[in-house]
């Protein structure tokens, strides 16, 4: 069974792009585009991603607001933060927080699946 990802991003187009990488690499991608759509589907599905690609920068609510909401509820799915501005705040969520890794806009489709692989555990 492929590994199932969460990927959270406002911009159309690159949710779109991200999610086409992935899914062409065997993976079971559910793009959402906000926070609360974010948290309503982990809850629906009782937390069962392998992993959450999550932007930082997210209308109603930050990428780091949804980071402490997941590692409190399933802190079992690894989080991959997604940004066009790396800054301390970012680090500090990597150490804080629990984010595994930290991508910088744009993320070029190597870059993209290797951490799925790298935080799956899956080589689809």
């Amino acid at each position: 069974m492929p590994a199932r990802i969460l990927l959270v991003d406002d911009d159309p187009d690159i949710r779109s792009a991200y999610a086409d990488v992935l899914k062409s690499a065997g993976y079971d991608v559910f793009p959402v585009a906000t926070g609360p759509e974010c948290i309503r589907e982990l809850t629906e599905s009782s937390g069962a991603y392998d992993l959450l690609f999550l932007d930082v920068l997210l209308p109603e609510q930050t990428g780091y607001d949804i980071l402490d909401v997941v590692r409190s509820t399933w802190a079992q799915i690894p989080v991959v933060l997604i940004s066009g501005k790396i800054d301390s705040i970012a680090h500090d969520a990597l150490d804080a927080l629990g984010a595994k890794e930290f991508l910088q806009k744009p993320v070029e489709a190597e870059r993209l699946l290797a951490a799925a692989a790298r935080w799956t555990g899956d080589g689809t």
